[in-house]
């Protein structure tokens, strides 16, 4: 926190701290006020008849406790690691202190929703501010709040003469009381009372659980990667962590609810310059496995985290979510994606009043800014917790949501990367049938003299190639065009919006397009220039007068095996000329010899091969002015787009292609890539 002041209320022995359950922000409060004031005892705001199975539960964290108390209805209590009760217990189990849980245990309270400022607040605000903002907010007081508040001033008053009686009351150590902010001032009130009568309380039928890994997801306050990233960091004290900070520029609290993830950029760039990126899928390596990644993912975020931010430990999680995703389908999610998912989840939290949104807010945003696969994948990243797997000494228990909470939220995932069709109904093999299912169980060999492309793959990339070519002519027409006021004819026609931009002047505007002399034929579309992670090249020749001559550099087809005879590769980049037949090969022609990379000798190629003017040229950045200066030698110039302007959907789509081993493998290959 920036601000460490604390708002505390004083009341004899007593020093009482609001929380609010649940939240990372009022954890690291209590933490502060637990070192600060070094307390000789703590009362939580817990069911004092339940205080065995409360410290039970405390005590075998990190593993995940939920306790079920009730006859009729079914009360819970959730143990897990970002709570600030649980915290100021688990302090002072670790410190020897004399622990009290105070509050009454009512089995039938009723469900009200009080919603409250967003936590992330203290980031800004400091505990002391939100606190008294918070506290001028009327809160629904019921009969039985007014009974709990009531047996929890008999139990510190209970504590109190018990510490004093032990000698363990130290007037220069308070006993610090954790309470909701609801009842602080209710509290406060009862503890000025001469005699306070005993509550009647009885003890219910109650049973403490191990909670299934499978329900985590589910039922925490806050999500296992979270919690585990928590855990991770809470044994450094929060003055060291605070001091060895980093700073990013977050903005203040007014302005943060729409700009909550700027730093986006920032953390990314940190992260890729790491030795151990999470971006890049290493040629040849194994796909890393889920019990093995989310392990290093949670202690990479421990380590980098350290200035105790909700905000950035969501973003490197999402980083986390990314490489996950990228590993297994082999392809490289955009920039533009990865802001276009926080734009999502920052505008979802907005709507809901909060500042940071929340796992379900997070889900939503994945599958509607990327796919439903990619939801899942943050799914699985985001619940696994590794201390709560393996044998437990406690019953295992396996809740849904909606076992325990009375209004739920869903969102529909797809484990399964691409979605596979619903297979058609059994019947005989024909021998057409026959002879492809014996090529299928076929090893076959890669030849170099044999291998053919995928025609439907074909057709999409052949569709958007000529996409890009009236597009360049589209911005070439646009930057030639001329506006000028209505003289005496109307040209090519009136120019709105520079008509509507003057309307106060009241004149009105035309437009000239000039002619445009030449066609687009070459395009040349580069991803990623740098070539060490696409070590495959190849020169493609049309095979027939529709389809393009082609030249590639991707990553190694033998890295994915998609089936017999079909390999999958990623381009990192390639050249389109019409018409086919031409094409010598590209990547050892000694003539481009003087490119630097596989990007500049593409763009050689083009100038070289392309019969009419203009070249199409889309990258994340423009070429180098030698290349414009040698188009304008060839009497040709190119056109650049960037890489922005583009539908990142569509580039995902085009970017993937596979490899047939010859072109019998056609008649099957649809049977596998979808």
């Amino acid at each position: 926190m920036r601000n460490r002041e604390l708002y505390l209320e004083k009341c004899g022995h007593f020093i009482l701290l609001p929380v609010i359950h649940h939240s990372y922000e009022f954890t690291l409060a209590a933490r502060l006020a637990f070192e600060e004031l070094n307390p000789c005892a703590i009362a939580v705001e817990y069911p004092f008849t339940l205080q065995d199975l409360v410290i039970k539960a405390v005590d075998r964290l990190p593993r995940i406790s939920i306790l079920l108390y009730g006859d009729t209805t079914k009360n819970f209590i959730r143990f897990e690691p970002v709570d600030p009760f649980i915290e100021a217990v688990r302090l002072a189990r670790q410190n020897h202190l004399e622990v009290r849980c105070i509050d009454l245990s009512i089995t039938n309270y009723p469900e009200i929703y009080e919603p409250m400022p967003d936590t992330y607040a203290l980031k800004y605000l400091g505990h002391k501010k939100y606190c008294e903002m918070a506290l001028t907010k009327a809160f629904l007081h019921l009969p039985e709040d007014e009974k709990r508040e009531q047996a929890m001033a008999f139990h510190l008053k209970e504590l109190e003469h018990k510490l004093s009686w032990t000698g363990k009351l130290n007037p220069k150590r308070p006993i610090l009381v954790l309470c909701g902010l609801k009842h602080l001032f209710g509290l406060k009130e009862k503890l000025k009372a001469k005699t306070i009568p005993r509550p009647e309380e009885n003890r219910p039928l109650a049973k403490l659980y191990h909670l299934s890994p499978l329900s985590l997801g589910e039922i925490m306050g806050q999500f296992p990667f979270f919690s585990s990233v928590y855990e991770l960091q809470r044994n450094i004290s929060i003055s060291k962590l605070e001091d060895n900070s980093k700073t990013f520029s977050i903005d203040p609290i007014t302005t943060t609810i729409n700009n909550a993830f700027d730093t986006f950029d920032n953390l990314a760039s940190d992260t890729a310059d790491s030795s151990k990126t999470v971006f890049k899928v290493i040629s040849g390596k194994a796909q890393e496995k889920l019990p093995e990644l989310a392990p290093r993912a949670h202690i990479d975020v421990a380590n980098r985290v350290t200035n105790l931010d909700h905000n950035e430990i969501i973003i490197r999680y999402l980083l986390w979510c990314r490489a996950f995703y990228e590993q297994e389908i082999g392809e490289r999610l955009s920039p533009q994606q990865m802001f276009l998912l926080i734009s999502f989840a920052r505008k979802y939290a907005s709507v809901k009043k909060s500042l940071l949104p929340d796992f379900y807010e997070l889900l939503i945003a994945g599958r509607g800014s990327i796919n439903s696969h990619f939801c899942y994948r943050m799914w699985e990243l985001g619940t696994f917790y590794a201390s709560q797997e393996g044998h437990s000494e406690l019953e295992t228990i396996e809740l849904r949501a909606e076992d325990i909470f009375p209004l739920i939220n869903k969102v529909r995932m797809n484990p399964y990367t691409p979605l596979k069709p619903r297979a058609g109904v059994p019947r005989f093999l024909t021998r057409k049938d026959k002879q492809k299912q014996s090529l299928k169980d076929k090893n076959l060999r890669f030849d170099p003299n044999s291998i053919c492309s995928y025609p439907p793959e074909d057709i999409i990339l052949e569709g958007y190639g000529n996409y890009l070519r009236s597009k360049g002519k589209h911005i070439l027409s646009e930057e030639r065009k001329r506006v000028r006021p209505f003289e005496t004819s109307l040209l090519d026609g009136i120019d709105l919006k520079e008509t509507i931009r003057n309307w106060h002047t009241g004149k009105l505007y035309v437009q000239e397009a000039a002619l445009i002399k030449g066609s687009v034929d070459s395009v040349v579309v580069i991803f990623d220039e740098d070539t060490s992670n696409y070590p495959y090249t190849m020169t493609w020749l049309g095979e027939h007068e529709q389809e393009s001559d082609m030249a590639f550099y991707a990553t190694s087809p033998d890295e994915r095996h998609v089936a017999s005879g079909i390999r999958k590769a990623i381009y990192g980049g390639f050249m389109m000329s019409m018409p086919p037949g031409r094409l010598y090969d590209v990547f050892h022609d000694p003539v481009y010899r003087v490119a630097t990379n596989h990007a500049e000798r593409l763009l050689f190629a083009a100038l070289d091969y392309s019969l009419e003017k203009f070249v199409v040229y889309v990258a994340p950045k423009p070429p180098r002015p030698f290349f414009q200066v040698l188009a304008g030698r060839y009497g040709k110039r190119i056109l650049y787009i960037s890489l922005k302007q583009l539908s990142p959907v569509m580039l995902q789509k085009i970017r993937s292609f596979h490899i047939l081993s010859d072109k019998s493998v056609r008649s099957f290959a649809k049977d596998f890539i979808w």
